[in-house]
């Protein structure tokens, strides 16, 4: 009988060759040994691997590029073949998701400009389809599961959207990648990257519970050549001239079977020469296996005695002498041309003219719109010729869509009359079309309050959200929970002109309540626990916080006499030129938390306040607020703010009649501030 450890070395070597065949790389250094529990633990991996293959026969992972979009017009017809043209839910990577005809062109609007623009059609690949599936029987959410954490883990730096497909016999997700990623570089998925996407895969379906295997073809036993769709589709209409074999029968091929079966017989031999039982069952498995493997033994003898004769060597020419080899020391060599830094500058310059393209088309289509809407308006829906105007849109629609194609449906001819209404200075029109395309104005024309609207659109201009965030923004009830929705109306409309001229205000900055549900926090926690969440969703929330705050500081110490004060966090933001101190607060708001605050602020305007900075800003967050105290307190003066934070979630009704409630109770508070207008008569 073999040692133990005689009998792990050969499982790790020929099985490795077998299972992970791409970790099989010539290293130029010695590579460390490993240790006898590292050598105990990947030899149980593959028995473990030898199990599933050749006696439990798990179901296999499968992994495919199923083609890619050469341009925006077959991505955006991928988009509608994966979601039944907008009746699947499509999520994408940041867990949202989507579903309608509506979704699916934003999505094209937001790949074809998020990024390097991808004209209607391109020489490469813009974007490739990946197939992720499980045979028939397996549970449906968990592929769609381990498909998302898949995706999360391999295509992190890129846009890509999913779908599941649970209405056929083997559930399967479609992925759609865009090949450029954030930081510029190029997807290009080679065999290895596939047999490493099925070894995730399937671990994440373990990791579910989901018994499943990435083993390769030769592996196991498989010699079958199987036809891609083209071939499929070319027989089944009766185009296909050629026929191929269906198996593989190539040279690469054979030599590959071969080595295969070399593999298992030595597993086999180690196997059955250890004293455990188990080890020798599993032997026999494998020679019941290979009996039904179609490799050649002769195959074997052939790759063994080419691989025993060793690479061919070809003699070389006699080395010139060194005189005529190497050149005068007189003449100068030419300067050797940095080529990444070219290819570097290269880049830039293509990518910067493709932003600046995006924006001019967005642009223009954006005013395009707004003067349709202008005219249809102003010359046939004015003045109670309503009926009248509804049939000019139809005339129109259709006239425009049989000249021109898609885009000039009844509905969207509606949204640009409806447009040019929301939106009737053509100024205000030209200065946001610079920054917002068509589908952000999609999402500002369902607001009825015409002061929320200007406001979401001049923030979306000066933050520049895309279309998701925007959406985001609005169902989260931004403007409802900005101190400026509490002031008066001709309060709120002179603010939103100071952001027109790019001028922001403490009221447009700080909310109440600010939504920190991202934090995870559950039952109890301390002030600590909440700070070092904040710490650890920090982009998260200063997303909620919203543009221009910068993270300074964490406990920042003030030294006061002989005492030693900690103040929770500590801000500043760009537009304002301030020092933000945010003090967090378990509890709810009293008014001692002030003069800790006072204190804070004046250290702050002491010992940190730049030259041209404006005077510290304090946030007060806690659990809960009364509204009365906080105004009687006067903190607008102190240059205090007292805000809420919601760590859960409540339902949006409930949210909305609270803001609701809040706006109204400040409003009228300040309509007693305010001398009436008959007294001043």
């Amino acid at each position: 009988m073999s040692e133990p450890h005689d009998i792990d070395g050969v499982l790790i070597m020929w099985g490795d060759r077998l299972f992970y065949p791409e970790n099989r790389v010539v290293k130029t250094k010695p590579q460390p040994k490993l240790n006898a529990l590292a050598t105990r633990q990947h030899a149980a991996a593959i028995r473990e691997r030898i199990e599933a293959t050749v006696v439990r026969r798990a179901p296999q992972a499968m992994v495919k590029v199923t083609g890619g979009g050469r341009g925006m017009k077959a991505i955006a017809a991928h988009f509608r073949y994966i979601s039944k043209n907008g009746r699947l839910e499509i999520e994408d990577e940041r867990g949202q998701t989507m579903r309608g005809k509506d979704a699916l062109r934003e999505l094209a609007d937001d790949w074809r400009y998020g990024g390097s623009l991808i004209e209607d059609t391109s020489p490469r690949r813009e974007a490739f389809n990946i197939m992720l599936s499980m045979p028939r029987g397996t549970d449906p959410a968990s592929v769609q599961w381990a498909a998302r954490e898949f995706a999360k883990a391999e295509l992190a730096d890129h846009k890509y959207v999913m779908v599941l497909h649970d209405h056929q016999a083997n559930p399967h997700v479609h992925i759609s990648v865009r090949a450029e990623s954030k930081h510029g570089r190029r997807l290009n998925p080679r065999k290895t990257d596939l047999h490493r996407w099925r070894e995730a895969f399937a671990a994440k379906l373990r990791e579910r519970g989901i018994e499943a295997e990435a083993t390769r073809q030769v592996t196991r036993g498989n010699n079958r050549n199987y036809d891609p769709l083209w071939r499929i589709k070319a027989r089944e209409d009766g185009r296909l001239r050629t026929v191929r074999s269906s198996a593989k029968s190539g040279h690469q091929a054979r030599a590959t079977r071969a080595q295969a079966f070399e593999a298992w017989t030595q597993l086999s031999r180690a196997l059955a020469a250890s004293g455990d039982a188990a080890d020798r069952s599993l032997a026999r498995s494998i020679e019941r296996f290979a009996q039904g493997v179609p490799y050649s033994r002769h195959g074997a003898k052939t790759v063994k005695r080419q691989s025993s004769q060793g690479p061919k060597t070809t003699k070389l020419p006699a080395r010139r002498t060194v005189e005529a080899a190497t050149p005068a020391r007189s003449a100068k060599a030419p300067a050797r041309i940095d080529e990444a830094a070219l290819l570097g500058d290269l880049r830039t310059l293509v990518q910067s003219a493709r932003q600046r393209i995006a924006a001019v088309a967005y642009s223009t289509q954006t005013m395009l719109c707004w003067q349709m809407g202008r005219r249809l308006s102003q010359e046939h829906l004015q003045g109670g010729r309503g009926a009248y105007g509804k049939q000019i849109l139809v005339t129109v629609s259709r006239e425009l869509t049989a000249d021109y194609g898609r885009g000039f449906s009844y509905a969207e001819l509606a949204r640009m009359v409806q447009f040019a209404q929301a939106f009737p200075e053509e100024a205000v029109v030209v200065t946001l079309s610079r920054q917002l395309s068509w589908s952000h104005f999609h999402a500002l024309l369902p607001i009825k309050d015409p002061l929320a609207r200007d406001f979401y659109a001049e923030m979306c201009r000066i933050e520049r959200w895309d279309v998701r965030t925007l959406r985001q923004k609005i169902g989260g009830m931004l403007y409802q929970r900005t101190a400026l929705s509490k002031k008066p109306d001709a309060v709120v409309a002179a603010e939103i002109d100071k952001l027109r001229d790019g001028r922001m205000s403490p009221d447009t900055v700080f909310r109440d309540p600010y939504l920190l549900d991202l934090l995870g926090l559950k039952g109890a926690y301390s002030e600590r626990d909440l700070e070092s969440a904040i710490l650890r969703e920090i982009e998260g929330v200063l997303l909620e916080l919203g543009a221009g705050f910068t993270f300074v500081a964490r406990q920042k110490r003030m030294s006061v006499g002989k005492d030693d004060f900690h103040l929770d966090l500590l801000f500043f933001h760009r537009h304002l030129r301030r020092l933000i101190a945010v003090e967090l607060k378990l509890e709810a708001f009293g008014p001692s938390h002030v003069g800790q605050m006072e204190l804070y602020l004046r250290w702050l305007d002491k010992h940190e306040r730049a030259p041209g900075e404006e005077a510290p800003i304090g946030l007060i967050l806690c659990a809960s607020a009364d509204a009365e105290q906080v105004e009687l307190l006067q903190l607008d003066a102190k240059s205090i703010r007292v805000s809420e934070y919601l760590t859960a979630l409540p339902p949006l009704p409930l949210l909305r009649a609270r803001l609701h409630q809040a706006i109204e109770h400040a409003r009228e508070q300040a309509a007693r501030r305010l001398p009436s207008l008959e007294g001043d008569e």
